[in-house]
This record gives structure tokens, C-alpha cells and sequence, in this order.
């Protein structure tokens, strides 16, 4: 579930993964949150990761930093996939272990 740092956007997440159990029991599937439009080093991210751990929600490990390129990004196959190279990785390794 891609969300920005913001106390707006995390404090819905927990609907979002009631939702979620709810389809799960049906159609088995896994959901995670994944920090989006992230600027290093703030205050928004350190608080919305202490956020995430007090809902108890899986949380990649891995950010997406807030960069021109991705809102450029749409409609194209970029040869550069840079933050999401790590979050393709973690889903990768997650789906194999």
C-alpha cells in the first residue's frame, strides 16, 4: 500500500488493512505499506515510521525518496528504476522465502 509520510495518509491505513483481512479471507493475499514521495532525513519520516510500528503494520524496509523522476515516469518503461530497484527486491526476496 504506497503512502506518503503523512499523519493523514498513515492514520487511514488501518481501514485499508481491515479491507484487506476481509478480501483475505477469500482470496488469500498479502499487504504491506510502502513509504512513498519520502525526503530523507525528516521529521514526517522518522514519526511515520514510529507510526507504522504502534499500528503494527508490515512496513517495507525500503522508501521511495520524492523525485521528478517518477511523476515523469508514467506511460514509459524507465532503464533506471531507482528507489523501486530496492522494493523490487524486497517483494522478490519476500515471494521466494
Amino acid at each position: 500500500v504506497p503512502v506518503a509520510p503523512s499523519t493523514a495518509e498513515l492514520r487511514e491505513l488501518p481501514k485499508t488493512f481491515a479491507l484487506a483481512a476481509e478480501v483475505d479471507t477469500t482470496h488469500p493475499l498479502r499487504a504491506a505499506v510502502l513509504l512513498v514521495q519520502v525526503r530523507a532525513g525528516t521529521r514526517s519520516l522518522v514519526e511515520a515510521r514510529a507510526l507504522l510500528g504502534e499500528l503494527d503494520l508490515p512496513v517495507f524496509d525500503a522508501e521511495v525518496r520524492l523525485r521528478e523522476q517518477y511523476r515523469l515516469a508514467f506511460g514509459t518503461v524507465p532503464d533506471d528504476l531507482g528507489d523501486y530497484e530496492r522494493v523490487l527486491t524486497e517483494l522478490t526476496e519476500d515471494v521466494t522465502a
